[in-house]
């Protein structure tokens, strides 16, 4: 980390360090997978509307298969259960595509692929209790950022997710550490601590969680942001916008999970729902806190059945096509069918780790 990103807080250069290395402790991510979410996340900066065909590709090799449908699935049925009201109508892998921009599919693929890639490298019942906070965040900043149009659910969902994401790795390197730490947190009710984290760490979770960030595609001029955002304790906004728009979910965040409000702070126009929209931002937020049906993120191929996910089996599964359909047609021609399937077999075996059924 560049020494001259300052954060609140008192984080040393040594603390970077470590954070680095516990960051890496998850072992290399997967070169072709971390290049997808570079890819849909430029296609994001590019226009928000759509994707470029290259990042609608490589998106939808990944939508085919039954590992990152059910998750997706599941997140569907919860975030946007207006797209399936119909259970005799088929939600087909462009209705995936569609269903949310470049920003969103890129954290919803990296999360999923994240806590995938852990679950054979860190203890079975802390990964548990991390996974329900880990979904509770991602679910609560999807809404606010889905309500709030001027700041979106993308920027909701890596706040969500980027809060907890950097506990993993605790877990992974020193389970009965991260156990005490773990009950620290709960007696006291508290979300993070930041001090007890340096003191048996030498770094803090933010720290890790802005390293694997940057390792998975996401890139500085999101992850810093971010991160300033949550550890500044300024009660004014930033004028940097993308650092004002994170301020802006964590504290519309911390005021629907501990007073079920809006924020009691006044905050600019913009960052307000309207009166419609917020009352269904509240009432879904309480689901998002206590529902079963908002659990999403540990789905497997074997949950996706014509009883649950009925629209997924009219006419038949979608998850195979010609290797080619959707690729650059300029550039198609030139690499030839058998390069574009070695290179989409690879992203899909680096995604799915061997571990997954992929038919």
């Amino acid at each position: 980390m560049s020494q001259d990103i300052q954060f609140e807080g008192g984080f040393t250069p040594e603390s970077w360090e470590y954070a680095r290395a516990f960051a890496g402790s998850l072992g290399s991510l997967p070169s072709s997978f971390t290049s997808v979410i570079r890819l849909l996340v430029t296609d994001f900066d590019k226009d928000p509307s759509s994707l470029s065909q290259y990042g609608s590709f490589f998106c939808t090799r990944l939508l085919r298969t039954p590992s990152v449908q059910a998750p997706y699935f599941n997140a569907i049925r919860f975030l946007k259960p207006q797209l399936l009201t119909n259970p005799s109508k088929a939600f087909t892998t462009k209705n995936f595509l569609g269903a949310f921009g470049g920003y969103e599919h890129a954290v919803f693929l990296a999360t999923i692929f994240l806590h995938r890639h852990c679950r054979n490298l860190c203890n079975a019942s802390l990964l548990q209790d991390v996974t329900h906070r880990l979904q509770r965040g991602l679910n609560l900043g999807w809404l606010i950022g889905n309500a709030i149009p001027s700041i979106g659910p993308g920027a909701g969902l890596l706040l969500g997710g980027f809060r907890v994401l950097g506990f993993l790795p605790f877990i992974k390197h020193d389970a009965d550490g991260f156990s005490n730490y773990w009950s620290h947190l709960n007696s006291n009710g508290l979300d993070l601590d930041l001090n007890y984290e340096f003191q048996r760490w030498q770094c803090n979770s933010l720290q890790v969680a802005l390293m694997m960030g940057q390792q998975l595609g996401f890139g500085i001029p999101r992850v810093v942001p971010l991160m300033k955002a949550i550890t500044t304790t300024s009660p004014l906004l930033t004028a940097e916008d993308a650092e004002r728009a994170f301020r802006v979910i964590d504290v519309w965040m911390e005021s629907i999970v501990k007073l079920h409000s809006a924020p009691a702070i006044p905050l600019p126009p913009k960052y307000y729902p309207n009166k419609s929209e917020l009352d269904s931002l509240l009432k879904r937020s309480s689901d998002a806190l206590d529902g079963l049906e908002s659990e999403w993120l540990t789905k497997v191929p074997a949950d996706i059945t014509p009883k649950t996910a009925p629209q997924l089996f009219v006419g038949g599964r979608e998850f195979r096509s010609a290797v080619n359909e959707g690729f650059p047609e300029e550039i198609a021609n030139e690499v030839g069918d058998a390069a574009i399937d070695e290179l989409s077999n690879k992203l899909l075996k680096e995604f799915l780790r061997e571990d997954e059924e992929t038919e």
